[in-house]
């Protein structure tokens, strides 16, 4: 079963149709961070403005004829930016489902006179947007396999099953990584609310509790559910959850589900959950098979059942994690390397995961193959619109801009005169300008001579993190320094803001 939040951002056509980067990139590739951004969380708590409100009303009924369930509309954490959940349904179905949804969020955004953004990261500064896959398991009658009930611990079919989960994210994070990695996550993963690109469970206190327990052979009882006092006898008490408390993991159990929250915001839900299932198809078999075992030494089932969820408990120990994902984040631990897509895509082509999807009749070595290197492909590409854009908004736009201002300012002045030392500045940012217009030339010509799809992607995930980086911050120094007149697009308080009326 699958329950997806779908996260976008809605912005005024118009300023959308002034910028480039977002017209050819789906993204804003310069772009000074405006007075004010997130920080007070006021749109997150606020209502939603009006005309997104006419937005929602278009598209929720444009999903009800087509039989889409959807659950719940509210702002986001970033400024005009919203999500949209679906009720949960049969895997296949949820992700036809969501894949409809966000082509009616496309038409329905048209009809409002605004531009869906789902890259990503359309924005730097703020949160990026995310598609948070709930998954849990259902039997033919209905029940939750990982409904916990009142008592874990007691609850033997439970325990096997979430042990399994936890024991096949423990054996694949690394394809399900490369399962939603791509060109947009490579900018959000770890970024703001995002979590990092290091796959982790997290169970809660709780079930955490019980899982040490069982390693350690301790029948005593658990922590039972805790209740909020509130002080009011009039009203009733209200159980405090274990679950979901730790916003920055990748892969959580939320009380009866697990929710991966590496899913971007794009790409549509079929390949992720194609993984997250064979996954833990492969770890229900081991678990199976290791039961069957130690029913026929154990003096009872439940016996068997803790021995078995014992070993994979001890087996699985490494992928559990219940503090702060974000320290596991480069700029945290300078010894974890910074991973992009095309080093996170290779797990694909391990001839162990090959025999995976092959052995279980979903994809063939060569339809696996062929996924990959689609996938490099595609990134490659989109990495060099990106380079095209980032050279045309340098050279075809801003150039002229910052010369023009130039003609205009005091050629000379004393040492000392904090203008002419302004008007020094800003040349010294015009000459950067040209000489990174050189040097994505440089850059371009270089790509071309590349046959090679793997160095052609390698190449341009280095030029994304090194040469494009050093772009945008020349290009923000200078917008900083252009008025409004003289800059050539849109600013972020243009986008961002303009549901303020």
């Amino acid at each position: 079963m699958v329950g997806a939040e779908q996260e976008f951002f809605l912005i005024d056509k118009d300023p959308y149709r002034q910028r480039p980067d977002l017209l050819f990139c789906g993204r804003t590739l310069v772009g000074a961070l405006p007075p004010k951004g997130q920080q007070m969380e006021d749109h997150y708590f606020g209502a939603i403005p009006c005309q997104v409100m006419k937005f929602f009303h278009t598209l929720e009924i444009k999903a009800r004829e087509l039989g889409i369930p959807i659950r719940t509309r509210h702002n986001e954490v970033a400024p005009q930016q919203y999500e949209v959940a679906s009720l949960h349904e049969h895997a296949n179905i949820a992700c036809d489902h969501n894949l409809l949804l966000m082509e009616l969020m496309r038409l329905s955004a048209a009809e409002a006179d605004m531009k869906l953004l789902l890259h990503e990261k359309p924005f730097a500064g703020v949160n990026g947007s995310g598609k948070h896959n709930n998954w849990s398991l259902q039997d033919s009658k209905g029940n939750n396999l990982l409904d916990p009930g009142k008592e874990p611990m007691d609850n033997l079919q439970f325990l096997l099953f979430l042990i399994s989960v936890v024991q096949a994210v423990h054996d694949h994070a690394d394809i399900l990584l490369a399962s939603v990695s791509g060109a947009g996550n490579d900018l959000r993963l770890g970024a703001c609310e995002a979590p990092p690109a290091q796959i982790s469970v997290f169970l809660g206190k709780q079930l955490d509790e019980i899982l040490n327990k069982i390693e350690a052979d301790d029948k005593r009882t658990c922590q039972k559910l805790s209740v909020l006092d509130l002080g009011l006898d009039h009203l009733p008490g209200i159980i405090i959850d274990n679950t979901d408390r730790n916003r920055t993991s990748p892969f959580a159990f939320t009380g009866n589900k697990f929710e991966f929250r590496a899913v971007p915001s794009s790409i549509p839900l079929g390949f992720p959950n194609t993984v997250l299932n064979l996954a833990v198809a492969e770890a229900l078999d081991q678990v199976s098979e290791r039961l069957s075992s130690a029913l026929r030494t154990c003096d009872s089932q439940e016996a068997a059942v803790l021995q078995t969820v014992k070993h994979f408990c001890l087996t699985s120990k490494a992928i559990r994690f219940e503090g702060d994902n974000y320290e596991l984040r480069p700029e945290s631990d300078p010894s974890i390397a910074p991973q992009q897509c095309p080093a996170l895509l290779s797990p694909l082509l391990k001839e162990d995961k090959l025999q995976l999807f092959d052995g279980h009749g979903i994809l063939s070595r060569d339809e696996l193959q062929a996924r990959h290197r689609i996938r490099l492909d595609t990134y490659a590409k989109q990495l060099e619109i990106e380079l095209h854009t980032m050279r045309y908004i340098m050279q075809s736009c801003l150039l002229p801009a910052v010369l023009k201002l130039l003609a205009k300012l005091p050629q000379s002045g004393q040492p000392e005169d904090l203008i002419s030392s302004y008007c020094g500045d800003l040349r010294s940012d015009a000459n950067e300008l040209v000489s990174l217009i050189a040097a994505i030339d440089a850059n371009i010509a270089a790509y071309a001579s590349l046959t090679d799809l793997n160095q052609k992607a390698e190449f341009m995930a280095y030029t994304r993190q090194e040469l494009m980086v050093s772009c945008r911050a020349c290009v923000d120094r200078l917008e900083q320094k252009l008025s409004p007149q003289d800059f050539p697009f849109p600013k972020y308080h243009d986008l961002l803001f303009s549901f303020i009326r």
